[in-house]
């Protein structure tokens, strides 16, 4: 499907630029040119071309800035350009480049006429601020992401409070809680992020109750906050229960077994969850079942490292650790190192090295 998805944005790209050069003044033959290279670049994105992906966001971007200024409607295509660059810098592990990227995103929003009333710029700044939070957090500044992140929040809730039957809304403000419970955690504010999860909760389950094909309630939404429900009774010095996460796991094996295929997102929240599961068995002394769900992390989380995707390569790295394969481990560590990704869970890897190195257990999720 991939590839015929690539080959189909690529032909549509040629016939727009061949119209393109039959009249370079037609402002509509230009902006099927920008359609097509985004189109063709969150496929390449998905398939892990980054490169590609990112000379193909940009040159839709180059096309929109030099049509907005006569048409001041396309600013919504602009910022989302902007945005699948900066996923582009993101995967490719430049988080000083997808910050300036999801910052030229919120300035064309804001620069809008009617940013102030307008409900799509309100909720695409918002998530705007909510990409910022998390990229903050990766280079380990969690200051600076909380404003971000509580930004985010006030600004989703807002459009709740307007239309509370917005089940679209509603999964927003969950998404942007979470990052915030993340962020309260990363600063040690236990009590705060318990308090945030708590609310979630039931609305998580009247999202996943709602609609069982939306992916992004059922895997992504759903996955994160067991992730973050896990990490916080670790902080609190607990080992987190595993019949969430087991129940969660079996969910996402009958959504994977009917043929759906999870995306880059959604297969690093399973992984970052097996994880979880693996260690609850390994308190229950369960060892196989343990090994098996710690096995099935690394499988899933393998693909995701390739580039330089520095979440997935911590997690693929604790997978490791757990499996035995401190070698291969430490040589994914090593890779973290090296970059700018400095998140909680990067000082979390660095601890559970050193008590590799001391001989000792991995039965921590704690970050």
């Amino acid at each position: 499907k991939a590839d015929e998805a690539e080959k189909a944005f690529l032909e549509y790209r040629d016939l727009a630029r061949q119209l393109v050069r039959i009249d370079a003044a037609n402002a509509d033959w230009r902006l099927e040119t920008a359609y097509a290279s985004q189109n063709l670049g969150v496929v390449l994105l998905d398939r892990n071309r980054v490169a590609e992906a990112l000379a193909s966001f940009s040159e839709a971007r180059e096309v929109l800035e030099a049509i907005a200024g006569s048409r001041p409607a396309v600013a919504f295509e602009l910022a989302e350009a902007h945005g699948w660059i900066a996923k582009a810098h993101e995967a490719s592990g430049d988080y000083a480049a997808a910050i300036a990227a999801q910052q030229a995103r919120l300035g064309v929003l804001r620069a809008m006429p009617d940013a102030a009333r307008n409900k799509q710029a309100l909720r695409n700044g918002a998530n705007a601020s909510f990409e910022l939070a998390r990229l903050k957090l990766n280079l380990g500044d969690a200051r600076a992401a909380h404003a971000d992140a509580r930004s985010s929040v006030e600004a989703v809730d807002a459009l709740v409070a307007a239309d509370a039957d917005n089940l679209f809304w509603l999964s927003e403000a969950c998404f942007n809680r979470l990052r915030l419970a993340e962020v309260e955690l990363a600063l040690g504010r236990r009590e705060e992020a318990r308090r945030i999860l708590r609310a979630v909760r039931p609305d998580t389950a009247r999202l996943v109750a709602s609609d069982a094909t939306a992916l992004n309630w059922q895997v992504s939404l759903d996955g994160l906050l067991v992730a973050l429900e896990a990490e916080l009774a670790a902080a609190d010095g607990q080992g987190a229960p595993g019949g969430q996460a087991q129940a969660y796991l079996a969910k996402v094996r009958r959504i994977e077994s009917s043929g759906v295929e999870l995306n880059r997102l959604q297969a690093e929240i399973v992984g970052r969850v097996e994880l979880i599961a693996g260690d609850a068995l390994a308190r229950e002394e369960r060892e196989d079942a343990a090994h098996e769900r710690w096995s099935g992390a690394a499988r899933r989380l393998q693909p995701l490292a390739a580039n330089d995707n520095f979440p997935a390569i911590t997690l693929l790295a604790r997978a490791r650790l757990r499996l035995g394969e401190e070698s291969e481990a430490r040589n994914l560590a090593a890779r973290v190192e090296a970059s700018k990704y400095r998140h909680p869970a990067h000082a979390g890897l660095a601890n559970e090295l050193a008590r590799a190195g001391n001989g000792g257990r991995f039965l921590s999720v704690g970050r």
